[in-house]
C-alpha cells in the first residue's frame, strides 16, 4: 500500500520540525518555571536585567535583547515590579529578590536544556546553530 502522506520539501520538513522543537522546549522550560509563577518572557527580562549589573538597562536596551514580543515589555515590567523583582523607572535593575529567584531557578532551567540537547554531539549542535542562524537572517529576497 502506498504512503498516503504527501512528500514534504526539505524546507517544509525543517519548518515543521522547528515549530515542534519550539513547542517541546517551551513546554519543558515552562514546567521548570511553573512553581515560581514566572512566564518565559518574564524570566527572560529578569535574565537580561541580571546581565545589566548594578547599572541596569533602559527600556530600549531590554527591548533589543528580548527573545519574546517587546511590545509587552511595559506589562512585563509592571508585573515584575509588583512582585518586587525589578525596580526603577528610567534605568531598570533587578532586585536582590529577583537575583535570588533566578539563582534558585538556574540549575533546573539549565538541567531542562541539557536533558533535551545535552546528548547531541557538539559538532551537530554547531551545525544546528549555523542552520538556525541562516534561517533567522534570510530575507527571502
Amino acid at each position: 500500500m502506498p504512503d498516503s502522506k504527501p512528500a514534504l520539501s526539505l524546507a517544509r520538513e525543517l519548518t515543521l520540525n522547528l515549530y515542534r522543537t519550539d513547542q517541546a522546549m517551551t513546554a519543558a522550560l515552562e514546567a521548570v518555571l511553573r512553581p515560581t509563577e514566572l512566564r518565559l518572557d518574564e524570566f527572560n527580562v529578569l535574565r537580561i536585567l541580571r546581565g545589566g549589573g548594578p547599572e541596569g538597562y533602559v527600556r530600549a536596551d531590554i527591548e533589543q535583547r528580548m527573545l519574546h514580543d517587546p511590545d509587552r515589555l511595559l506589562a512585563l515590567l509592571h508585573r515584575l515590579k509588583s512582585r518586587g523583582l525589578v525596580e526603577g523607572s528610567i534605568r531598570l535593575t533587578i532586585t536582590d529578590a529577583g537575583k535570588a529567584l533566578l539563582t534558585s531557578i538556574d540549575p533546573a532551567f539549565e538541567g531542562a536544556i541539557e536533558q533535551r540537547v545535552g546528548h547531541i554531539p557538539a559538532e551537530k549542535l554547531r551545525i544546528a546553530i549555523e542552520v538556525l542562524q541562516a534561517v533567522q537572517t534570510t530575507t527571502g529576497a
